[in-house]
Order: structure tokens, then sequence, then C-alpha cells
């Protein structure tokens, strides 16, 4: 099929209105709204991102108002492509889905220069992006528009995979440490804490593979152990580099295990359904925001509020709309430390930066809109004591 068309506007239009009602993201954080959609719809781009920095990153992929993808960090390496040197590096990814001929705009906000590709859902043709330090900033996003190819075919599914975990039995010197499995596909083990056990979680296809364990000093792991679990069934027994060795690869098998297995029993109970997000950029303290959004849905004939988030995705939804700084409905102001929504729906999510909240008194939460390296994150929240000089949008 023909090639992508991309083009990037250097001053970005005024970004989509939010859609009336919730528009559930047809992504891999949503496998039944995935397949709703590909009864009508099929792939018509897979966006990739990669780079030394990432911050906010791709906030989402629209089709007029509709949200039709949103990042989210997948176990998909990149492929070697003409000028895009991260080939093999896990990005953050996401796919689109539309109909042919449809075009899409996504969103890209950075605070730091970055690199990606966007790709056709055949994988044959690819646009490369070298994004620069002013534009796509945070303050100016860059927003870029692509065509989908009319003959693209829909993205074959991924091969199955089984989930597993691969624990870390740490001691003296963890930094030393290290493991990849599939020619460093996954990898992990130097981030652990010494006399501690760390796990990460791979997701494998049945069949062999083969996990290479790497000391950093050449003196052996020091009784350091790597074990791979399906569940409680053992699928690596513990395996270490003696004293003598600076690596070593262990062969191992993935299979079915074709044992039933009882359904996960659910966290927390489903968050209430969202029906309409309205950004409003002047800027008020928390109280008179929180008011005047009862105020605003009484004349729409809604119920109103500062937003409640119950979900990483009604964060990133949330977040996708705040163009600085802005209020959210968390607060402790009738009770010290007892955090509440001003809608009064239940607490089954929080984002807070580290060290959030802070212990102030009568406070308000804010979500960062931006990163700052070392202080917080974008979509990350802080606390701030409540008062009519403090204000934001």
């Amino acid at each position: 099929g023909s090639p992508l068309v991309l083009s990037a506007i250097s001053t970005p239009p005024a970004p989509p209105s939010p859609p009336r009602t919730l528009t559930a993201l047809p992504s891999e954080l949503d496998q039944t709204i995935v397949n709703t959609f590909s009864d009508s719809m099929h792939v018509i781009a897979l966006v990739t991102i990669g780079g030394v920095y990432q911050t906010s990153g791709l906030l989402g992929a629209y089709v007029g108002a509709d949200l039709r993808g949103v990042t989210g960090p997948l176990a998909t390496k990149i492929p070697n492509l003409p000028g895009f040197p991260y080939a093999g590096f896990t990005p953050y990814s996401f796919l689109v889905y539309g109909r042919e001929d449809e075009e899409f705009t996504f969103t890209f906000q950075s605070d730091h220069g970055a690199l990606f590709a966007v790709l056709p859902s055949d994988l044959g043709e690819a646009v490369t992006f070298v994004k620069d330090f002013d534009a796509g900033s945070y303050l100016s996003p860059l927003i870029l528009t692509a065509v989908a190819s009319p003959s693209a075919p829909p993205m074959p599914p991924p091969a199955p995979c089984i989930p597993l975990t691969v624990d870390m039995a740490e001691t003296y010197f963890p930094a030393e440490t290290s493991w990849s499995i599939d020619d460093g596909e996954f990898q992990g083990g130097n981030d652990c804490s010494a006399y501690t056990t760390c796990s990460d979680i791979v997701c494998l296809v049945p069949g062999p593979h083969a996990i290479v364990l790497k000391d950093s000093h050449g003196d052996g792991w020091g009784g350091a152990t790597v074990t791979i679990m399906d569940g409680e069934r053992v699928i690596l027994e513990p395996q270490t580099i003696d004293a003598s060795n600076n690596m070593r690869t262990v062969d191992f098998n993935v299979t079915v295990d074709l044992a039933p297995r009882a359904p996960p029993t659910p966290i927390n109970p489903p968050p209430p359904p969202a029906t309409y997000l309205e950004y409003f950029s002047t800027p008020m303290s928390w109280t008179d925001a929180d008011a005047f959004c009862v105020q605003w849905g009484n004349q729409a004939g809604t119920p109103g509020h500062l937003v409640s988030i119950h979900s990483a995705f009604e964060n990133l939804r949330v977040l996708a709309l705040c163009l600085g700084d802005c209020w959210i409905g968390l607060n402790d102001i009738a009770i010290e430390g007892t955090w509440v929504w001003s809608d009064d729906s239940a607490l089954v999510y929080n984002s807070w930066n580290p060290g959030c909240p802070s212990g102030q008194s009568t406070d308000g939460a804010f979500m960062y809109a931006s990163t700052l390296a070392g202080a917080y994150q974008a979509g990350n929240w802080a606390d701030v004591i409540v008062s009519s000089s403090t204000v934001m949008p």
C-alpha cells in the first residue's frame, strides 16, 4: 500500500473538543474495546516512540474528536528502519484503529528531544521525524497528521505468549549482576537491592528460549540466583554463575500449563462511568474551581465537580486535556489525611508524585502537566494548601 502522509505544524491548531460521551480507548489497554472496534475498523497504523528521554510522550491519536489510540508500554521491538538508530529497543507504542482513508492526528508532548517512527499496519513503509528542542515542547505540542493507506490490511494478531516471572535473589553486589532473555528482548537483574528478591514480568511464546547470566566484575554471582516461574509452576530452576566465570547461557523450554486456572480476584471495584470532561483555562482557587464546576453542571443539566480519576486510563485522558498544571477533585479538607473526591466517588486509584501527599493541612490536589527530571512527572499528583492565593486551571 501507499505510505503514510506525515506533516508537522509548528503552530498547532486548537486541540479537538473532547467527546461528550466516554470514548474507551481502542488500544492494548482495553482488549474488550479492541474487539468491539475490530468489527467495523482495522488497524491503520502502529505508532512507536523511542529515545533517550521518555516524558509525557505521545498522548493519543484522534479521528476528529474520537480517541482511537493511546500510549502504552508494549513489549514490541523497533524494527530496523533507515535513519532510525533505536532498532531492537522496546518503545512506547500503540495501535490506531480506523477506516480506509481516514485522517488521524496524534499529539507529541515532551520536554526533551526524541525520535519516533510511524508505521502503516503492513509495516512496509515508515516515516521518521527527529524532534528538536524547540518544536514539540510541552508548551507548544507538536501536532502530526497521517492518512491511512487504503490498501493497508488489518494488523495480524500478536503471537500468544505466556506471562512469566523472573525472580532474582540478590546477595552482595547486585549492581554487578544482570540477565537477558532471547538476545536482549527482555533484561533485568541489575536494579535489585542487596539481600532482597526482585521480580520482572516477561511474556514468552511456548517453545525453546535462552537466558544469559552476566557478572560485570567477572567473579561470579556470589550466591545470587535467578528463577523463572509460571505462577506456582517452575519453568527454570534457580541458576547462578560460579566464581570462575563472568557469563553463562542456560537454555530452557516454555510449555503450556493445561491445568485450569482460577480467575483473578478483582483488586478494586470497577470505576464509575465518566461521561464528560471539560477543561477551563481560567485560574481559580481549588474551592472556587469546584464550586464553578458544580454551577456549570447545574446549568448543563448534569452533575458537575472537579474531575475524579479512577484508573490509569482516566489519568491519561485528563492529562491529555491539561495545558498546564490543573486541579483535580481530590482533597482532605474535611478530615486531615483522609483523601476523598469532591463528587463522593470511591477512591480506588492514585498517581501521587513521590513524597506526596505532603501532610499539610486542608489540601487540594492537582496534576502535573509536564515533567522536571528528578522532581515530578507529567500525570503525577501533588497537594497544596487550599487558599485564595493558590490558583490554577
